[in-house]
């Protein structure tokens, strides 16, 4: 195609001469085909009425001067177009007709030209046009298959993340940085495994907590009768005992009430939670709970301090249930002062609030702050052989009575435990 186009320029090119010389008023001399021949790059040629060639470009070329003469013998006609070959080189020819009054010796003007430069230049823009179209598929090629290859990788690593999480991997993650609909669906298998991961967690917790619930459980009801029949036999004994042995008597019945909550907070956290709600003086569980730990602390060299709001409303609240918080939190308190130390146990009232509250605080180590987020979630303890549910059960109770529990800096240097109730709770 780019070939013909131009030998089609090239043909116009060397009609517009012809034109110029058959119909002009430039001298037919064949100083100016020779002028003019250079500038076409051409060979001219005059033909005489004969048939023979007049003046021309073409110099000592014998053949294609042959060639001229010939095809014009064997009929070629005025003003038209043909093709000569002259050795392995093809001429396109342009014949123009003179008019009768331009020159009387000269019939036509033939303009001559080798395709071979044009046929040439259509071969290498050809090629070029082979090659360029060719490097384009290899170019198309290699960028559909870098767009395969940023499909189907990241489609064989999710798959194998899928595999992972289907194995039980629950920590496998992935991201794309530059595939955004990939990644939205990367990011929907990370939300999966992480969600999955947590689930797993909280049933692995919620198994934990319900076997050790039902563990404590069977203990503290093995325990509880044996503690009943020595609490009955104790109080028999000290009706009969004078009254300094008495006293003695009195102290380990507080200690057998002591153990009697202990269990009790154990049989309470292996089943369901029931609460039996009563308008409560919160001074009479606190003071009751915190008398029973005051003998045993003594021994340990820990000083236990009541403080007590004089009057307090009654609140409705499961007096059993408070008890049970206040026994967890005096245990722990407790373990903390290994060494001795001083615990406090009061209650209060906040009108600004519209809230009653009761607290624990100790002279311990206190608790980091970096711990204080997972607290009361159950899943750890500092303590060596603790199991971590004493905070969460209570947290879970005073949440079940509408109250909150927190933890504060205490002024003692160590840990203040603060349950707070709604004064709404007021009966």
């Amino acid at each position: 195609m780019l070939t013909l186009s131009l030998e089609e320029r090239l043909e116009d090119q060397l009609g517009h001469a012809g034109d110029v010389l058959a119909e002009g008023e430039l001298p037919l001399t064949e100083n100016l085909l020779q002028r003019l021949g250079r500038l076409l790059k051409a060979e001219i040629a005059l033909i005489q009425p004969n048939g023979q060639l007049g003046p021309s470009t073409l110099g000592q070329d014998s053949e294609l001067r042959a060639s001229l003469t010939d095809r014009w013998h064997s009929g070629l006609q005025e003003g038209t177009t043909t093709f000569i070959q002259k050795r392995s080189t093809p001429f396109l020819v342009v014949t123009r007709t003179l008019p009768k009054a331009r020159d009387s010796r000269y019939l036509a003007v033939a303009v001559a030209a080798s395709l071979g430069d044009a046929r040439e230049a259509g071969r290498r823009a050809a090629w070029w046009l082979g090659a360029a179209a060719l490097l384009g598929i290899l170019i198309l090629a290699w960028v559909g298959h870098r767009i395969a290859l940023s499909i189907t990788q990241p489609m064989q690593e999710l798959a194998r993340m899928a595999d992972r999480i289907t194995a039980g991997d629950r920590t496998v993650r992935m991201h794309f940085s530059h595939a955004k609909e990939l990644n939205v669906l990367a990011d929907a298998l990370n939300t999966m495994a992480q969600r999955l991961q947590v689930y797993e967690q909280e049933i692995a917790e919620q198994n934990r907590l319900a076997a050790l619930g039902s563990m404590g459980a069977r203990i503290a009801h093995e325990i509880r009768n044996p503690l009943t029949a020595i609490k009955l036999e104790l109080q028999l004994l000290s009706e009969s005992l004078p009254d300094q042995q008495r006293a003695m008597a009195g102290s380990l019945l507080d200690e057998v009430r002591r153990l009697e909550l202990i269990a009790a907070s154990a049989l309470q956290a292996g089943q369901g939670t029931h609460l039996s709600l009563k308008s409560t003086d919160l001074n009479s569980p606190v003071c009751e709970v915190a008398q029973l730990f005051k003998t045993q602390f003594k021994h340990r060299g820990i000083q236990l301090e009541t403080i007590s709001e004089d009057t307090l409303p009654g609140i409705l609240v499961d007096p059993d249930r408070v008890k049970q918080i206040l026994v967890n939190l005096l245990v722990n308190a407790g373990d903390a002062l290994v060494e001795g130390g001083v615990i406090r146990v009061g209650t209060g009232k906040n009108t600004v609030e519209n809230e009653l509250f009761f607290w624990v605080e100790d002279s311990g180590p206190g608790i980091p702050i970096e711990h204080r987020a997972t607290l009361f979630s159950g899943t750890n303890s500092s303590k060596p052989g603790g199991l971590g549910i004493g905070l969460k059960l209570s947290k879970e109770l005073v949440e079940l009575q509408g109250g909150q529990i927190q933890v504060e800096e205490s002024s003692l240097g160590g840990a203040r435990f603060v349950v707070r109730f709604p004064m709404e709770n007021k009966q």
